[in-house]
């Protein structure tokens, strides 16, 4: 049942117990005191991943005149409706997030951002194309539009890519080779960890002694001795509270690096009939935990 119109009418009649809706069947459902409503921050994130070997995107300055040229929060609220919050890689529901505020490219600065690309030789700034999924989901399509609005306030022209989707992450942006003969430059991502855990948001995505020739996770192809470094540091480290903050610096040092950019972490949104029993929503991925579920006669 993959309509969103046609699970509201079975979720409404109780065809269905369960659904996860977008932001736009939210409003549908609003009010209706017969189904319940639980919103939980969800672990998925939403980045942009910058082609570190391409130019003008080997110049660190562009990347970071990128990240400022986005406003996060006009993202949250006009792609996702305002059922998302401005994120770094790692969603600021954690305790080992890195504080917003802390993170210097990672705010929205247009005047900034246009020094930074005069600084890296790109005064009237460039084009570019921006690649993303096509179909997929509505607030991808309103994300692409508005990253290409705001990147033109700084004279960055991004022509919107549409890609399939069952491809796009296996066989198109996942092969370095595929990424360097199309001239990838811009490339829109998600990411939500198969384990709540720091190396679970991270390594993954900014190890680069994991960048493969095929189903690829780093697309960037960050690699950083540094970060490397940090990462085996971090493997080492059994102290919760130490590991955590190695983690942290590893997290601030991929966002100054900027080569990857997160912008929003979605809330997850869950509708259920209320004869479901022994619903546990498990707090790090947004979802019931099924083993638990019941059913009232």
């Amino acid at each position: 049942m993959p309509e969103q119109s046609a699970q509201i009418a079975a979720l409404k009649s109780g065809q269905i117990d369960l659904m996860f809706p977008s932001a736009e069947s939210r409003l549908q459902l609003k009010g209706d005191s017969n189904i319940g409503t639980v919103q939980v921050n969800s672990t998925n994130t939403v980045r942009l991943n910058i082609n570190t070997n391409r130019k003008p995107f080997d110049n660190p300055d562009v990347r970071r005149a990128i990240s400022l040229a986005i406003d996060r929060a006009a993202v949250a609220q006009g792609a996702f409706l305002g059922e998302a919050v401005p994120s770094a890689q790692v969603p600021p529901s954690y305790t080992w997030a890195p504080k917003m505020n802390t993170m210097k490219y990672h705010k929205h600065d247009v005047a900034q951002a246009k020094a930074l690309l005069a600084k890296a030789g790109y005064p009237n700034g460039f084009e570019v194309n921006l690649n993303h999924l096509a179909g997929y989901a509505t607030y991808l399509d309103r994300f692409a539009e508005l990253l290409k609005t705001q990147l033109a306030q700084v004279g960055i022209k991004a022509k919107l890519e549409q890609r399939d989707p069952s491809l796009y992450f296996r066989s198109d942006i996942g092969v370095p080779t595929n990424v360097k003969a199309k001239g990838y430059g811009i490339m829109a991502a998600g990411w939500s960890a198969d384990y709540p855990t720091p190396a679970g948001y991270l390594q993954v995505l900014v190890d680069g002694r994991l960048i493969l020739p095929s189903g690829n996770s780093n697309y960037s192809e960050l690699n950083s001795k540094e970060i490397n470094d940090l990462i085996d540091k971090a493997a080492l480290e059994t102290d919760p509270t130490k590991n955590a903050a190695i983690w942290t610096e590893i997290n601030k040092l991929v966002m100054e690096n900027a080569s990857l950019l997160p912008f929003t972490a979605d809330k997850a949104l869950n509708y259920r009939n209320p004869r479901l029993t022994n619903v546990f929503y498990n707090e790090y991925y947004g979802y019931i935990d099924w083993a638990g579920v019941g059913v009232q006669a």
